[in-house]
């Protein structure tokens, strides 16, 4: 992807009414699972995502992301996120079971 197009694209994810209405749809979807639920976000860009399960009272060593981008994951290990990782959605490798994906 490239830097600028990137760049307002995170940005974009914050406010588009098209990612908040996604986030709220999966937030809805997932409000009556154990909190102790092991969670993989495959795109997870900055972990907008993840922040909200987190708030939603999920355990953060149970929350994990995978991205592409480089960029989307330094983003995600500044907001606290350490189970983030640059990997491509085709060839995950990770050593973890999940109970949502």
């Amino acid at each position: 992807m490239k830097a600028e197009y990137e760049e307002v694209y995170h940005l974009l994810e914050k406010k588009h009414f098209w990612f908040i209405a996604r986030r709220n749809y999966l937030l809805n979807a997932l409000a009556n699972l154990d909190r102790n639920s092991k969670i993989l976000d495959i795109g997870c860009s900055s972990g907008i995502l993840l922040g909200e399960l987190l708030q939603m009272g999920f355990k953060p060593e149970n929350l994990f992301g995978i991205d592409i981008s480089e960029t989307a994951i330094r983003n995600c290990k500044n907001a606290g996120f350490e189970n983030t990782f640059v990997m491509d959605a085709q060839h995950i490798e990770l050593d973890h079971s999940f109970d949502i994906v």
